[in-house]
């Protein structure tokens, strides 16, 4: 039985997993119930006797489990991985049972959360329970993409947008107006230049290089902008020349500045 003490105490203090009942089954390895039981009940916190699942009482123990030969004081060899006094019974649950247990509990202290939001249920926190992942928004179309959808485009590549007619809008690598409309023959009819930017509501501010090519060839560049709504409109440099003409346009030199003076819609 000596060499036995360690090797039941290492078994059965892995059901419970904590070091001070690992030590409580050492110590009271081979001494009687009266013993264990007044031993338990000074050094633990027990529960009350109604919340505990009562093991069967006909139970056998398993086969290599040390037998006592004192008669009628069983050693804690013969217990099992449970606790028991001379009153009652107190069998400790296996571990499907407290697994069982908890989640019933967890799930109970749940439903009152969502009952009761405004009140912490005790002996518990917000850390307790996983927060669940905040669901990306998916990413806003781009301003050309949107800008194309509204013409009648639809979407063939990262690219390039066509229509029912063959045409088609692209990227241009490397060219001022990154982006160009073609015909189903393949000609450039417009070039655009976009910008999440609206004119109505504040200065635009403009490379001179661009105005320099938009008033030079007004009829085929293009400024794509948004409206106070947020879509997107088409600006030509045919209607730009007319709005500045009239005043109602302000140019700034060097890096134009655009401030649109007027009430009337792009």
């Amino acid at each position: 039985m000596a060499r036995l003490a360690r090797a039941v105490s290492q078994e059965l203090g892995r059901v419970f997993r904590r070091s001070d009942i690992t030590d409580a089954i050492k110590l009271c390895f081979e001494h009687s119930r009266s013993f264990v039981t007044e031993y338990i009940e000074e050094n633990f916190t027990l529960a009350p006797p109604d919340s505990v699942i009562v093991a069967t009482e006909n139970a056998s123990p398993p086969d290599d489990a040390p037998h006592s030969e004192s008669g009628t004081d069983s050693p804690v060899g013969t217990m099992g991985s449970g606790f028991t006094s001379d009153n009652e019974s107190k069998p400790q649950a296996s571990e499907d049972a407290q697994d069982e247990g908890e989640e019933v509990s967890a799930q109970e202290i749940a439903e009152e959360k969502e009952d009761n939001p405004d009140v912490e249920q005790p002996g518990t926190s917000t850390s307790d329970y996983p927060r669940p992942h905040p669901t990306p928004k998916p990413a806003k179309p781009s301003l050309i993409e949107r800008f194309a959808k509204k013409q009648g485009f639809r979407k063939d590549q990262d690219n390039r947008f066509f229509d029912d007619h063959g045409n088609w809008i692209s990227k241009a690598t490397g060219a001022l107006f990154p982006w160009e409309l073609r015909s189903a023959a393949g000609e450039v009819e417009r070039h655009y230049w976009p910008k999440e930017h609206c004119l109505e509501r504040e200065p635009l501010q403009l490379d001179a290089e661009i105005w320099s090519v938009v008033e030079r060839n007004p009829e085929r560049y293009f400024l794509v902008l948004t409206n106070p709504e947020g879509n997107p409109t088409e600006v030509s440099g045919t209607r730009l020349r007319e709005i500045r003409e009239r005043g109602d346009l302000t140019l700034h030199p060097s890096t134009y500045r655009l401030v649109y003076e007027h009430d009337e819609e792009l």
